[in-house]
């Protein structure tokens, strides 16, 4: 596929004219970070104006408005610039440059979204806000990474000892090994901090290195590609697609050893990525023949309804093309909402980590995605599936960090391999089983390949927010395309009710928004039934009826026990959702919930934390899970991130039971200790 010729312009922080390049504010709600298990660093910031209401109210968003409050008028700030779907690359450009501002260096211009990166001083933007050709603006955040390697323990065996995760096994990719399948004729660009191309086991694999940080390009294959990690994590991300065990005699490789690998250095060598500059790696995959992409990446998001974030923008314009995309879902987890963006893009296929075959590990972010002002609204379902991310053995790049990524069993292999953790390791795995189910079925799409290796997976009995559909096997997920005529009908989440509630409903005082029900379909159904079965029916309610068409549509469902119920209905609920097309069950979840006593009200003080330390009780789920199996409602008092303080008075004890003080880190008043 011929390359569109596109302006780019690929800079570090650092100067430019004279001028300070503004970082990313330095807030958890905007900070992105690689998707192996880290810590977030905070950036300093610089005061300046600090009136953000008239900024905020021109198409603006809220980081971008509080950054420029934050900084000097001469501060060069990294901008988005979103533009009405339709617009060109030229027209966009023309628009900023008609503005006439002096400051503004434009570093990318889209073609796949509409959307403009660009450098510009802190001082000038107000003016570019008032262009009525932009939709809106918002900041190009900094992404930074601080990886956190496996407990010494861990350590230590992954250094000397033999311990490995068959990832390939518990994934089932065998059987289609043995049939031939194994990737051959299938891009998978692997978007990341690029790739040593000198390890033996990725010397044929590699077909082009593109280099968006530093320009270092090599796509001409013919004489050997020549591509570089100054960090480490790509390496092991494209050696968990398509590693072909040469370093170890065959005994270790990725999921699909015969895919040929297009690798985009995003990221530099400290982890460092801006959101355009991914977006730009996906529209440089979709232009050079990429069929999957690969991104073991992601951050915070925020909802907005005109503002999208170019990695997310990217993402959805490459499905839209054809191009399955597999995303980490996060390291933020156990607590419910975690799922990082752009994994939180609805049709591509995210992916949690599991260890090995029991379970999930705990730091693998939790669903649901809750948008309130863009599509779908409401409470979705994600992850989509889970693999293995702990202990997994992968390449290890001959420049990488020796105590990020320690070498795995040195004196078989020396330096060939690493053991390591996270979401970014499973991520890769179904990136590769993507590209075996596209090699035998051909013309394979995003949603064949999604429903197939969800409707297929390994339940693992735990809360969909958490698994998704379960752990994936490629074979089945293979076997279930031949046997179904790619005609596949799935609902998600696969059960009913789920997290951020639980299954243990209290009698009175239980009060739950609707949630929404996904179907994903291959083919169109038409106008399908919506029936529940069982003595759930009492208390769940939905639609009767459905349009489904090809591709995605939603329901809402929710639970509805009165107060005045009495107790001899608690007990357990059980039955089955189904979606009936012309008289055939085409889709079904299970429903299952107990109705509990009311055990009373905890609240807890959150308005005495500081904002820097923030240990909100729903990141405990074990607590707070405990808890509602014990009838108890809980609530939060106050938000130390709230402008306006609140204070405890009787009006607030009297509405909980009991009132836990959990930390004390800002100055109760005399009033309130009285």
């Amino acid at each position: 596929m011929a390359v569109k010729k596109s302006l780019i312009l690929s800079l570090e922080v650092g100067a430019i004219e004279g001028h300070t390049i503004m970082p990313a504010i330095s807030k958890p709600t905007i900070a992105v970070f690689i998707l192996t298990i880290i810590m977030f660093t905070p950036t300093p910031v610089w005061s300046g104006s600090s009136d953000t209401r008239s900024l905020a109210s021109v198409g603006m968003s809220a980081n971008l408005a509080l950054t420029i409050a934050s900084s000097q008028p001469d501060d060069i700030i990294p901008v988005i610039a979103q533009f009405p779907e339709g617009s060109t690359p030229d027209d966009m450009i023309d628009a900023i440059r008609m503005t006439g501002l002096s400051s503004v260096i434009i570093r990318h211009a889209f073609h796949i979204i509409p959307m403009v990166s660009m450098y510009i001083r802190s001082e000038e933007i107000s003016q570019l806000a008032t262009n009525t050709l932009i939709s809106g603006l918002s900041l190009d955040v900094k992404r930074k990474l601080a990886t956190d390697p496996l407990p010494i323990e861990k350590a230590t065996l992954a250094a000397n000892g033999n311990d490995y995760v068959h990832f390939t096994e518990i994934l089932g990719v065998e059987p289609m090994w043995a049939m031939g399948f194994n990737g051959t004729g299938v891009v998978v660009a692997v978007l990341d901090s690029g790739v040593d191309t000198n390890h033996p086991d990725l010397q044929y694999q590699v077909i082009g290195f593109k280099d968006l940080i530093n320009g270092i390009d090599d796509m001409t294959p013919g004489d050997g590609i020549d591509g570089y990690d100054d960090n480490g994590h790509g390496t092991a991300c494209v050696w968990n697609v398509a590693g072909n065990g040469t370093a170890s005699g065959g005994n270790l490789t990725g999921i699909a050893p015969g895919a040929s690998i297009l690798v985009v250095k995003v990221l530099n060598s400290e982890g460092a990525g801006d959101d355009s500059v991914i977006a730009a790696g996906i529209e440089f995959a979709m232009d050079n023949g990429a069929d999957v992409i690969s991104l073991s990446l992601g951050g915070e998001w925020t909802d907005n309804s005109f503002i999208i974030e170019p990695s997310v923008g990217a993402s959805e314009a490459a499905i839209e093309a054809g191009i399955s995309v597999v995303i980490a879902a996060g390291n933020s987890g156990p607590q419910a909402f975690s799922i990082n963006s752009p994994g939180i893009v609805e049709e591509a296929i995210t992916v949690g980590s599991s260890v090995d075959a029991t379970g999930v590990i705990a730091f693998s972010s939790v669903g649901p995605v809750l948008r309130t002002r863009s599509e779908p609204n409401g409470y979705t379902a994600k992850p989509d599936v889970v693999a293995p991310g702990f202990g997994v053995v992968s390449g290890r790049a001959e420049d990488a960090n020796p105590f990020d990524y320690l070498p795995y069993n040195f004196t078989q292999f020396g330096y060939s391999y690493t053991r390591w953790a996270g979401t970014s390791a499973s991520t890769p795995m179904i990136a590769g089983a993507v590209a075996i189910l596209a090699q035998r079925h051909l013309l394979l799409t995003p949603e064949e390949a999604k429903t197939s290796l969800m409707a297929s997976a390994n339940d693992l009995g735990l809360d969909p927010m958490v698994q998704g559909w379960g752990l994936v096997n490629i074979t089945r997920a293979s076997e279930l395309l031949v046997n179904s005529t790619r005609d596949i009908t799935i609902m998600t989440p696969r059960r009913f009710p789920t997290l951020p509630w639980s299954d243990n409903v209290l009698i009175v005082g239980d009060d739950r928004p609707p949630q929404n029900m996904t179907i994903i379909s291959t083919q169109s159904h038409g106008l399908a039934n919506i029936t529940i079965s069982g003595n759930a029916s009492l208390f769940v309610n939905t639609e009767n009826q459905i349009s489904i068409s090809a591709g995605y549509s939603y329901f809402d469902i929710h639970l509805d026990i009165p107060e005045d119920l009495p107790m001899s209905e608690i007990g357990w609920y059980s039955g089955m959702l189904n979606l009936t097309s012309y008289g055939e069950v085409v889709a079904s979840i299970t429903i299952g919930f107990t109705i509990t006593l009311f055990g009373g009200r905890l609240m807890v003080d959150m308005e005495h934390h500081s904002t820097g330390d923030i240990d909100d009780p729903s990141y405990f789920g074990y607590f707070t899970e405990y808890l509602r199996e014990s009838g108890v409602i809980l609530s939060e008092f106050g938000n130390p991130e709230d402008l306006t303080r609140s204070y405890i008075d009787l009006g607030t004890l009297s509405g909980s039971d009991i009132f836990m003080i959990m930390d004390t880190e800002t100055v109760y008043t005399e009033e309130e200790v009285s």
